[in-house]
C-alpha cells in the first residue's frame, strides 16, 4: 500500500513541489536481491529490522522518501569509505535513512529500540520505518492532491483561452511548461513562441522573466541554437528595457555559450574575455567538445593558463574524438594525478575498455563508481562492461540503477553506446528496461 501511495504521489506532484522531490524526483532504485542483503548484514554483523528488510528487497534500496529520500543501502556498501564496518561497530547498531536541511534520520538496528528511525536532531523516535515513510506520505498527501485539483482546473481555463485566442503569457507559459513535462517540446517551443508575440502588449513581469528563460532551454534541447541565440537576445534586450539587469546578464550570458555551440567560438571568445569571465578558453573549448568538434576544441583548450584536472579531462576527450588515442590516455592520467574525479575515472576507463583493457578499465569505473553513486553515466558505463564479462546479472542491475537516476533513457542509452560490444549492449539495454518495468522500481 505504501508503494502504490508513493508511486501516486508521483505522479500527481508532477512540477516536484513537495520538499525534496527535486532530489528524489520520486525514482525508486532497484530492490537488493536476497543474497545481496545476506551479505551486506554477514559483513555489518547485524540483521536488519524486519519493515526495513522487506521494503529494501520488496520495494526499492533507497529513492522516494521523506527530505531528500532514501539513502541506498548498496552505497554503504560500495563508498568509497568502510561504511559497513563502522555501522558494525557502531553501540547501538544505527543505519543512516537520510537528511533534510535541519535533519537526519537514522534507523536503529539493535538494542531495545531496534526497528524505530530515530530524528538526531532533537525529534527522538518516530516510529518504525513503515511509519516513517506513512507518516510522509500522510503529511504530505492533502496538499499534493490539492494542488494537482486547483492545477488541473488552471489548466482547463488556460486551454479555453488558447482556443478563444486570449491567452496570456501567464497561461501560454504554464500551458508550454506542461507540454514540456509530457515530453512533447515541439508543442512546448510553439506555445512559447505564441506567448513571445504577446510581449509587447502583456506587462506581467514575473511570467515575462520566466518565459524567456524557459523558452530558451526549451530552443536548445530541441537543438534549434539559431532561434535559441534570437529568443536570448531578444530576452536580454527585454530585461534591460524594463530594469531587470539580473536576467539581462543571464541571458547575455547564455547566448554566449550558445554562440559556441553553433561554431561562433571566436566571437563567443571576446564576448567572455570582455566580461572578465573565468576561464573563459576552457568554456569555449567545452562547448566545441560537446558538439563533436574535437580539433577546433584543441586551438581553445590549450590556450588556457590554468592547467586543472577539469581542463585535462576535456583535452583528453577532445583528443578522443579526433581518434588520437594515445595522447587522450596521457591527458586522462594526468589529470588522474592532479585530482582522481569520477568523471576522469569514468573518461580513463571508457578509453582503455576500447583498446581492449576491460579488466582495468573495470577497475576504473568501480572506483568511479564509489565517488559517484547516482552518476547514470558512470552507472551505466560499468554495467555494460561488466555485460562483456559475462556478468549479466550485475550488469542488469547497474543499468537499471542508472535508469533509476535519470529521466532521459537516452544518458544510458549514448552511455551503453560507448561500450565495445557486438551488440552495442542493446540485449543489456533492453533487459534491464524490461526488469525495471516489472518491479516499476526505477520511475514513479
Amino acid at each position: 500500500m505504501l508503494h502504490g501511495r508513493l508511486v501516486a504521489m508521483g505522479l500527481l506532484d508532477r512540477r516536484r513541489q513537495v520538499h525534496g522531490a527535486t532530489s528524489h524526483g520520486y525514482r525508486l532504485q532497484p530492490p537488493l536481491t536476497a543474497a545481496e542483503l545476506k551479505a551486506i548484514e554477514a559483513e555489518a554483523q547485524t540483521r536488519l529490522p524486519d519493515e526495513y528488510r522487506l521494503w529494501v528487497t520488496e520495494v526499492a534500496d533507497g529513492g522516494a522518501g521523506p527530505n531528500h529520500g532514501v539513502r541506498p543501502l548498496r552505497e554503504a556498501r560500495d563508498g568509497a569509505s568502510n561504511e559497513l564496518g563502522e555501522l558494525r561497530a557502531a553501540k547501538p547498531v544505527v543505519l543512516p535513512l537520510g537528511k533534510g536541511e535541519d535533519t537526519e534520520h537514522v534507523l536503529v538496528a539493535s538494542g531495545a529500540s531496534s526497528g524505530q528511525v530515530r530524528s538526531l536532531h532533537g525529534g527522538g523516535d518516530v516510529g518504525t520505518f513503515f511509519d516513517w515513510i506513512e507518516s510522509w506520505l500522510d503529511r504530505e498527501w492533502d496538499d499534493v492532491t490539492s494542488r494537482h485539483e486547483r492545477r488541473q482546473a488552471e489548466l482547463a481555463t488556460h486551454r479555453h483561452a488558447l482556443e478563444a485566442g486570449t491567452a496570456s503569457v501567464r497561461a501560454l507559459d504554464e500551458l508550454a511548461v506542461e507540454a514540456g513535462l509530457d515530453g512533447n517540446l515541439e508543442e512546448s517551443a510553439r506555445l512559447y513562441a505564441l506567448a513571445g508575440e504577446r510581449v509587447e502588449t502583456d506587462r506581467d513581469v514575473p511570467a515575462l522573466r520566466r518565459l524567456f528563460e524557459q523558452w530558451t532551454h526549451c530552443l536548445h534541447s530541441l537543438t534549434r541554437f539559431d532561434e535559441a541565440i534570437l529568443v536570448a537576445r531578444r530576452g536580454a534586450r527585454w530585461a534591460r528595457d524594463v530594469g531587470q539587469h539580473g536576467l539581462a546578464k543571464r541571458m547575455w550570458q547564455v547566448e554566449t555559450r550558445l554562440l559556441a555551440d553553433v561554431g561562433r567560438c571566436d566571437e563567443a571568445l571576446a564576448r567572455m574575455l570582455d566580461d572578465g569571465w573565468p576561464l573563459a578558453h576552457q568554456t569555449v573549448g567545452w562547448h566545441c567538445v560537446m558538439r563533436g568538434r574535437g580539433a577546433e576544441a584543441l586551438v581553445y583548450l590549450e590556450k588556457e593558463p590554468a592547467r586543472t584536472a577539469a581542463l585535462l579531462n576535456t583535452i583528453g576527450v577532445a583528443r578522443k574524438l579526433m581518434g588520437n588515442y594515445e595522447a587522450a590516455k596521457a591527458a586522462f592520467e594526468e589529470a588522474l594525478e592532479l585530482e582522481p574525479s569520477a568523471a576522469v575515472l569514468d573518461n580513463l576507463g571508457m578509453l582503455l575498455a576500447r583498446r581492449k583493457t576491460t579488466s582495468k578499465a573495470v577497475v576504473l569505473l568501480k572506483r568511479a563508481r564509489a565517488l559517484a553513486p547516482s552518476a547514470p553515466h558512470v552507472l551505466a558505463c560499468y554495467g555494460g562492461l561488466l555485460w562483456c564479462k559475462g556478468e549479466h546479472e550485475a550488469a542488469i542491475l547497474e543499468v537499471r540503477r542508472a535508469l533509476a537516476y535519470t529521466r532521459d533513457e537516452s544518458v544510458v542509452r549514448e552511455a551503453l553506446d560507448e561500450v565495445p560490444a557486438d551488440d552495442r549492449c542493446e540485449a543489456l539495454f533492453r533487459e534491464a528496461r524490461a526488469a525495471s518495468a516489472v518491479d516499476g522500481s526505477p520511475r514513479a
